[in-house]
């Protein structure tokens, strides 16, 4: 069993700043996203100190975002670690909708606007995935890398709606119990 699995949600990206859905579309980080990326490695270089592992793996989402943020801290923890991109890790896909802000929505969209109100789990973004789609695919990558990480601990890098599903599947909390959780850009935690 994975002795420690750290979880950090990518550094402040350009769609963070322009506001919108940009689940997939591939966003580079700004300056201070950069700047988290960095205070997150100096804190898991530090925490990495008490660990009873020599070994890491960090598991990323290919998004620029996250693979910066990925590829950063694999450079400047100085532990024995390798990088693997999990496609499945990459941030729920919003379809048309990418890029739009939530009052383009209901005006370019009125009607699947109305639908994803009063369904959303089940809801399809235009072009897209449903949530219930986005958290059978991080379930079953969350499993793998459970399964696959053995003895080592272990690095999640990914996007806040990734973390949010697998705290959910981890805490067995209800669907709904993801609005209410809190995952802040650059934040490194920690489940043992």
């Amino acid at each position: 069993m994975v002795m420690a699995i750290y979880f950090l949600r990518h550094g402040e990206s350009e769609g963070n700043c322009r506001g919108g859905y940009y689940g997939q579309t591939d966003m580079p980080l700004t300056d201070k996203g950069k700047y988290q990326a960095r205070v997150a490695a100096d804190d898991l270089r530090e925490s990495l100190k008490s660990s009873h592992s020599n070994q890491l793996t960090i598991y990323t989402s290919p998004l620029r975002r996250a693979k910066w943020t990925a590829e950063y801290v694999q450079q400047h923890i100085y532990v024995d670690c390798r990088l693997e991109i999990k496609p499945q890790l990459m941030e729920i896909n919003f379809g048309r909708w990418e890029g739009l802000s939530y009052a383009e929505i209901q005006k370019l969209y009125p009607e699947e606007c109305s639908q994803w109100q009063s369904d959303w789990p089940h809801f399809k973004f235009p072009k897209g995935e449903s949530f219930a789609d986005f958290y059978q695919r991080i379930s079953w990558c969350w499993q793998g890398i459970k399964r696959k990480n053995g003895n080592s601990d272990a690095l999640i890098v990914a996007h806040g709606g990734v973390i949010k599903v697998v705290k959910l599947i981890e805490e067995q909390r209800d669907w709904p119990d993801f609005w209410q959780m809190d995952c802040p850009l650059g934040q490194l935690s920690v489940q043992k």
